[in-house]
């Protein structure tokens, strides 16, 4: 009885050992599982982060150039007025001179109608 009882504790010491080595061996496996998930979700979140800063020197780069284009726009929009400005100037004073011009003759039309009067 003792035998049977001895070889039967050491049966169930054996298969609690077996036992102990294979939770051991789960739990490693469990671990190296955690440990690949963390440094595969790492990755990700650095390449998402790229990403992110990637996005955001477009949208600056974008931002920039449509900023540029608001200047030269408003910079050809000044030019084009000041040339009708100064068009515009430039005809009146034509037509200022276009009027004296015609003043002048008549004065002289009517210095000649005078004269022709007074002799």
């Amino acid at each position: 009885a003792l035998a049977k009882a001895k070889e039967q504790g050491e049966a169930a010491l054996q298969t609690a050992q077996d036992q102990m080595r294979d939770l051991r061996d789960a739990a490693d496996q469990a671990a190296e599982s955690h440990a690949a998930e963390k440094a595969g979700l790492e990755k990700a979140l650095r390449e998402a982060g790229q990403e992110v800063l990637s996005v955001r020197a477009e949208l600056a780069e974008a931002q920039r150039r449509h900023e540029a284009e608001i200047a030269a726009g408003k910079a050809a929009f000044e030019k084009e007025r000041e040339q009708l400005r100064s068009g515009h100037v430039a005809e009146m004073q034509e037509a200022a001179q276009h009027a004296k011009d015609l003043l002048r003759a008549a004065e002289e039309e009517v210095e000649k109608a005078r004269s022709r009067h007074e002799v």
